[in-house]
């Protein structure tokens, strides 16, 4: 490995890196960071680390195949739920825990149980799901320990400054909260 596969290989990273930067919407921005990831493994692969970057490889053929609407059992994960292992995508997780943020920014706005799930429904365009639905992933998430539940540690992470925040800042994250996910 020289100097100028070293600077090619810095080159083609920048080059996706501003591209990706540059995205239009979210589509773009998730080929563009798999196509950085490719460069990334394609120059590994190039320099010898072949074998150790097998797993990697297959996490992005996996993501691929999620952008393509295609399940993999490698991003579908146990997680515990009142004691009982469920699988569940992390796209699943992620959504619900960011739905259960969301309400939960919803009711320290001031709004009821049920106002605030249908706020949320709202706001995230999850018309396909009830307003029970989403208060089960609240109670879900609330209930769960972050160590081991993927999306109690994100809804932890996403509701970690609320009880600081006025009822109008509350609201205002939760449509924020909401935005963020496209």
């Amino acid at each position: 490995m020289n100097e100028a596969d070293w600077a090619k290989f810095h080159a083609a990273l920048a080059d996706w890196s501003d591209r990706f930067k540059k995205a239009p919407d979210e589509p773009s921005r998730q080929f563009f960071a798999v196509c950085h990831l490719s460069e990334i493994l394609s120059f590994l692969t190039f320099a010898g680390c072949g074998d150790a970057v097998t797993p990697v490889q297959h996490i992005l053929r996996a993501l691929g195949g999620r952008q393509l609407g295609h399940g993999d059992p490698l991003l579908d994960f146990p997680e515990l739920h009142r004691g009982k292992k469920k699988k569940r995508s992390i796209n699943e997780t992620n959504l619900r825990a960011i739905a259960a943020a969301v309400m939960e920014c919803f009711r320290k706005s001031g709004r009821s149980r049920e106002d605030a799930a249908r706020d949320t429904i709202r706001e995230m365009h999850l018309t396909r799901y009830t307003p029970e639905r989403v208060m089960q992933w609240r109670e879900e998430m609330m209930s769960e320990l972050p160590t081991e539940h993927l999306g109690a540690s994100r809804y932890r992470s996403l509701t970690a400054d609320l009880d600081a925040l006025t009822p109008a800042a509350a609201k205002n994250k939760a449509i924020l909260i909401s935005k963020s996910i496209g």
